[in-house]
């Protein structure tokens, strides 16, 4: 494994020419230089998101999300950091609209990540009204 220094305004980056080798450390390197771990892709596809948005209430925005470059099973609802919830309701899957009329995705579909999207939890509750009448 070899890596070479490369400078470009005025910071230091590692070259490698095999990234299977040196991948791990190359993370590494960039994750001291920086502070935080540089992505860079192996296929040369570009990055994209996935932005999951709780939808349970418009003043508490919890959201988490996903980067891939490739199709890729979404990160399951069990799975999120932080966890969401809604009071009295059940998740139910995902819309590209908060209202529920755009695209539906199940839980842990797969998503392609040709581009970056927001998902919207959907929310369902598992209540019925029951209306009695008079005899």
């Amino acid at each position: 494994m070899r890596l070479r220094s490369v400078k470009l305004n005025n910071r230091h980056f590692a070259v490698c020419q095999n990234i299977q080798r040196c991948g791990v450390v190359l993370l590494a390197i960039l994750t001291l230089t920086f502070g935080f771990p540089l992505i860079a892709s192996a296929s040369g596809l570009p990055y994209h998101s996935v932005t999951f948005a709780q939808n349970s209430n418009p003043a508490d925005q919890v959201i988490a999300s996903q980067t891939a470059n490739t199709a890729t099973s979404l990160t399951s609802f069990a799975s999120l950091i932080p966890p969401f919830s809604n009071t009295g309701y059940l998740f139910n899957g995902w819309n590209t609209q908060a209202n529920g009329g755009g695209s539906s995705y199940a839980d842990g579909a797969t998503y392609d990540f040709s581009s970056s999207t927001v998902l919207y939890a959907m929310w369902v509750s598992p209540f019925r009204t029951v209306t009695f009448g008079q005899n």
